[in-house]
């Protein structure tokens, strides 16, 4: 989500995961997501940990970079 700050972006997934998963709170929800993008990377042929992996670099990087306020 380019112009975006990772305090914006968490806001939005919050509001995403509350209206599109079960109330059976935060962290059930993320688990729920989690599996649900290893389905997509599996229709898609993506490697699910590759993009993990990836993903876990970028993280790394907005989180030197000054974390949720980068």
């Amino acid at each position: 989500m380019k112009g975006t700050t990772p305090t914006q972006r968490t806001k939005s997934l919050t509001t995403l995961l509350n209206k599109t998963y079960d109330p059976c709170g935060a962290r059930c929800n993320v688990v729920d997501m989690l599996t649900d993008l290893r389905h997509l990377c599996d229709v898609n042929g993506w490697d699910f940990a590759d993009l993990d992996r990836q993903a876990y670099q970028r993280y790394l990087t907005e989180k030197e970079a000054g974390g949720l306020d980068a």
